[in-house]
C-alpha cells in the first residue's frame, strides 16, 4: 500500500493487472466525471501485476484532493488451487483478499470490477445501509436464480431453493466488519475447494453459495449487463419488465461482462459508443482497437450474427463446465 492517509469517506476496491489498466482508467474517469464530490474517496487497488510505468499514468490524480489511490501488491498465483477454466484468471479471486488487505478500521467497502462504466453519482449507492446484511448486490440479469444453467450446480446439496436469487459479483457493497466476524472469505474458499469440479463462475459462485440469504438486492440499474441488455435475442426471466426497461433505458452502472470487451472490438450492444466516448475522454492511456483478425471477427459477430446464434452460444456457454 502507498503512504496516502486513509481518510473518512467512500472506500472502493478494484483488482487489476496490466491487462486491465485501460478499463480501470475508463471506469475511474467515468466515476469521477459523475461524482458529487460530497465524500473523499479511498480507492484500494489490488495489484497483481501492474508495471511501474502504468502505475505512473495515474499520478495526475495526486493533484485531486477528492481521491486517494492505495496500491496493494499481491501475487497473481494466490488461490492457484481454486477452480479455473476458459477465460478465467486468478485475479477473479483477489476480492477474497479484501478483509485481510484493507485496514481493520475500514468496515464498509464497495468492490467494483474494472469493466464497468459508472454513469450515476456513486455516493447514492455508498449511502445504502449494510448493517442489516452482509452484502448488497444486483440480481444477475443472465443468471437470475441459483437453478439457472450457469447458477449454483449444487444448490440442492447446500439447502437452497431453486428460485433463490443469484447475484452478479461485479458490484458488491460489502459489510466488511460482518465479513471479518463471519470469516466469509475462508468459507467461500472452503466451498470452492469442496465443489471444485462443479463451480461454474468462480468467485461469484462461492459468494452466492455462502451469502445466500444474507444479501440485500440493489436496484437493477446498478449493474446492467451490456452484452445482452435491450437486445432482441435476450428475454430476461425472474425480473419484472418494468425493472428491466428502467435499467436498460437509464443505466447507473453498465457492466461489460463476458468475453466481448469494448476496448478490444467494435461491438453491437447499445452501450458500445458511450464506452468509446469515455475511453477517448480519459486520454491518459493511449489505446486503439486492436486490428487483429480475432477481435475484428468478434466485433463482426456481435454486430451482425449474434442475434441468429445467441441460443447456440448460450447452450455452449452453459455446458462448458464438466459437472460431476
Amino acid at each position: 500500500m502507498n503512504n496516502n492517509k486513509i481518510r473518512k469517506g467512500i472506500n472502493l476496491v478494484c483488482a487489476i493487472n496490466d491487462d486491465f489498466v485501460l478499463p480501470f482508467a475508463v471506469m475511474l474517469y467515468s466515476l469521477l466525471s459523475n461524482s458529487g464530490r460530497k465524500y473523499e474517496i479511498n480507492f484500494f487497488i489490488i495489484d497483481s501485476g501492474v508495471s511501474k510505468e502504468n502505475r505512473g499514468k495515474f499520478d495526475y490524480l495526486s493533484n485531486d484532493s477528492s481521491i486517494s489511490l492505495h496500491w496493494i501488491s499481491v501475487s497473481e498465483s494466490l488461490y492457484s488451487t481454486l477452480p479455473l477454466w476458459g477465460r478465467g484468471r486468478m485475479q477473479l479471486y483477489h476480492s477474497l483478499l479484501i478483509p485481510r488487505l484493507l485496514p481493520i478500521d475500514v468496515e464498509k467497502v464497495l468492490y467494483l470490477d474494472a469493466d464497468l462504466l459508472i454513469l450515476k453519482n456513486i455516493e447514492s449507492l455508498w449511502e445504502t445501509r449494510v448493517d442489516d446484511c452482509l452484502l448488497c448486490a444486483v440480481q444477475d440479469m443472465v443468471i437470475p436464480v441459483v437453478s439457472a444453467p450457469m447458477g449454483l450446480h449444487c444448490y440442492k446439496e447446500i439447502g437452497l431453493s431453486p428460485l433463490a436469487p443469484y447475484f452478479n459479483s461485479g458490484v458488491l457493497l460489502i459489510n466488511l466488519r460482518g465479513w471479518r466476524s463471519e470469516n466469509i472469505a475462508d468459507k467461500v474458499v472452503g466451498y470452492l475447494k469442496k465443489y471444485h469440479r462443479r463451480v461454474a463462475l468462480f468467485d461469484q459462485d462461492g459468494y452466492n453459495a455462502i451469502l445466500s440469504p444474507n444479501w440485500k438486492p440493489l436496484d437493477l440499474r446498478w449493474n446492467v449487463i451490456a452484452s445482452v441488455s435491450g437486445r432482441s435475442f435476450f428475454n430476461p426471466k425472474y425480473i419484472s419488465r418494468e425493472e428491466y426497461d428502467n435499467a436498460i433505458n437509464d443505466p447507473w452502472i453498465i457492466h461489460y461482462a463476458g468475453y466481448l470487451k469494448p476496448w478490444l472490438a467494435n461491438l453491437g450492444n447499445r452501450y458500445d459508443k458511450i464506452y468509446k466516448d469515455y475511453m477517448t475522454g480519459q486520454n491518459r492511456i493511449g489505446w486503439k482497437i486492436p486490428g487483429d483478425f480475432k477481435n475484428r471477427f468478434l466485433g463482426f459477430y456481435d454486430r451482425n450474427l449474434r442475434r441468429f446464434f445467441y441460443h447456440l452460444e448460450h447452450y455452449l456457454w452453459t455446458h462448458k463446465v464438466n459437472i460431476k
